[in-house]
């Protein structure tokens, strides 16, 4: 990846936060429910498991809209078709990986909620250094691994969402959580 191709990457950012809001709010109704001892257990399970629920559909529909109307919100900011082909591959491999990113984000509510926040803290950093180590790796190449440019900081981004949901995933089924 060149500078100038990673200089494209802010430009999507902010979409991606946008698009990372909405989940928080879908499950973020749940957490005081989740978190007063004196609400009923059906009312936690039902209120986390629609935030849950939600939080996938979301995913899935702004994938599919975030991956197709890329092409001209990049056009908006410059007309140099390498500029906009590095974004492109960039923005569709990040929004392939939005379901999982918005299952991360249901799972962080969920464990807010019932008080677990050290767990949250841990799926993070472990994403964010997976991220983190496998960024020079992917795009600049090391041994084996192919150099991939632009498109590999997008999958070292992507393979670091998914560990953190893999680290949630064993806390959720190896523990003993009020909600389920």
């Amino acid at each position: 990846a060149t500078k100038i191709q990673l200089n494209i990457v802010p430009k999507i950012r902010p979409i991606i936060i946008h698009i990372e809001e909405k989940p928080a709010a879908y499950a973020a109704p749940g957490s005081p429910i989740n978190s007063q001892p004196l609400i009923s257990e059906d009312s936690a399970e039902i209120a986390a498991t629609h935030g849950f629920v939600l939080s996938r559909v979301h995913g899935v529909v702004m994938m599919a809209v975030s991956i197709a109307i890329m092409p001209g919100f990049l056009r908006r900011f410059t007309q140099d078709e390498g500029l906009i082909a590095a974004g492109i591959t960039y923005s569709t491999i990040v929004f392939l990986f939005l379901v999982v990113n918005m299952v991360s984000l249901a799972f962080e509510k969920i464990f807010q909620a019932v008080g677990r926040m050290k767990v949250s803290m841990v799926a993070l950093i472990t994403g964010c250094v997976c991220n983190i180590l496998l960024d020079p790796v992917l795009i600049f190449g090391l041994g084996p691994v192919p150099a991939m440019g632009i498109a590999g900081a997008a999958l070292a981004t992507g393979i670091g969402q998914v560990l953190s949901v893999v680290v949630y995933l064993v806390v959720y089924l190896r523990t003993e959580l009020p909600v389920r």
